[in-house]
């Protein structure tokens, strides 16, 4: 069953260079339907297509397990990108030093 840990889990090991995840599970527990923002330095320079691939890869088989995925990928280097992020995801933590 996919999850939020086993999600976050696999974008940080198979793409790094994450300054932020956010995961959102909103199948009520049972892990079919998630809300995702990732802001990584490995977006730079790659299409939103190219962005989304790149986190398909890296969640493997576990997407057969998910119904429903809204992805929001962001460049790093990306002037702004917390406020970018925050102005997508509204319930988003930004870590403190951001904040």
């Amino acid at each position: 069953m996919a999850s939020k840990e086993i999600i976050e889990q696999r974008i940080n090991e198979n793409i790094g260079d994450i300054q932020l995840i956010q995961t959102e599970d909103l199948s009520g527990g049972c892990g079919s339907m998630f809300n995702l923002l990732i802001v990584s330095d490995k977006f730079k320079g790659l299409t939103r297509l190219k962005q989304h691939r790149l986190v398909h890869q890296a969640l493997g088989e576990i997407t057969k397990e998910i119904h429903a995925l809204t992805l929001v990928s962001i460049d790093a280097n990306a002037v702004g990108w917390f406020v970018l992020a925050s102005a997508t995801a509204p319930n988003l933590s930004l870590p403190a030093w951001q904040a």
